[in-house]
């Protein structure tokens, strides 16, 4: 989520008083992709109807993600095999149906779902 497209995400979240979707466990994990990916595969013909942003990015320091909210470093990095591989300057983060993580281009936000996340001390 790089330049401009970090910024719309995070307006858009922000708007609702949340930020994008930070994954920090397994169990949080499993349950993102159970509550927003678990399609059947008929319908994931295309790639980006199965994927949902994570909010973190490696655009400062390549190979070190973190969190476009605050910065800090990702301790939680459940990656699909091959991941992250930086092809064509990949620095944002998606997480698929099968719960593994890819990096992607930050340009390709439009294209995809993302989740804004509010902390559980948050009034809605």
């Amino acid at each position: 989520m790089a330049g401009n497209s970090t910024m719309i995400l995070k307006v858009q979240c922000k708007a609702h008083g949340a930020y994008v979707l930070e994954i920090e466990s397994v169990e949080e994990n499993m349950w993102i992709t159970e509550t927003f990916l678990s399609l059947p595969a008929s319908e994931c013909l295309e790639w980006q109807f199965c994927n949902v942003w994570v909010g973190a990015t490696d655009r400062d320091t390549e190979g070190t993600f973190t969190w476009v909210r605050n910065n800090e470093e990702l301790t939680y990095l459940p990656w699909d095999d091959g991941q992250p591989d930086d092809k064509n300057g990949q620095d944002c983060v998606r997480i698929n149906s099968s719960g593994k993580w890819k990096d992607a281009a930050c340009k390709d936000f439009n294209h995809m779902n993302y989740v804004c996340e509010k902390d559980s001390n948050s009034q809605i």
